[in-house]
């Protein structure tokens, strides 16, 4: 009894890894799709490319229900929109100070 009950706790671990893995999915693929529609003036043709193919990746790995690929392609992702977010921040933090003066 006392075996049963570690064994499906196992598997609810492993359950809840994975639903929390294909949320996290979820959200960056929304986020970045909405990133990607508003920002459209800072991101190169072969940037928005290389992201797209990023974003199909992560898409098809929320398929295979495997938690470690599903972080994997969330890393993936991150990592080619990195800039993106750096140029959006610096252009953000430009405008706010525009006409400003620092003292």
């Amino acid at each position: 009894m006392l075996s049963d009950s570690i064994k499906n706790a196992k598997e609810d671990i492993a359950t809840r890894a994975l639903i929390e893995a294909q949320t996290e999915a979820e959200q960056i693929l929304d986020v970045t799709e909405k990133f990607l529609q508003k920002n459209t003036n800072i991101i190169s043709k072969e940037e928005l490319l290389v992201t797209a193919q990023a974003m199909q990746a992560l898409q098809l790995s929320l398929t295979l229900n495997d938690k470690n690929l599903i972080h994997t392609k969330i890393e993936d992702l991150n990592e080619i929109t990195r800039p993106f977010a750096e140029r959006a921040m610096d252009a953000a933090v430009s405008n706010a100070l525009s006409g400003k003066s620092i003292l």
